[in-house]
């Protein structure tokens, strides 16, 4: 692609045919470095982004497993609460029919 005008540069035999014939190539070869080295940093970021979104998948299956255990204690101590206050307010009533008794 690039080799007709090189070639026809080279060619011509002049110092300055020659120089933009060499220019032409260093400048080819930078884009095709730089386009490279774009494409390799775009993987490398997605590898990252795909590592970061399994660990965030991760992290929000661990807090939502965290959050139901909770869930469930709160649960379990509401209703020891609620049994506990039963068995006091039976207990407060029976007191209660005791002391009228007398």
């Amino acid at each position: 692609m690039m080799d007709q005008p090189v070639m026809q540069l080279l060619k011509n035999g002049s110092l300055v045919s020659i120089f933009l014939a060499v220019l032409l190539i260093a400048i080819v070869t930078m884009a095709n470095f730089g386009r490279k080295m774009v494409i390799e940093q775009l993987k490398s970021k997605d590898e990252r982004i795909a590592k970061l979104e399994l660990e965030m998948k991760e992290i929000q299956h661990f807090i939502h497993s965290e959050l139901i255990d909770l869930i469930r204690d709160t649960q379990k101590i509401i209703q020891k609460n609620n049994d506990s206050q039963e068995r006091t307010q039976e207990r407060i009533e029976v007191l209660i029919k005791q002391t009228n008794k007398n």
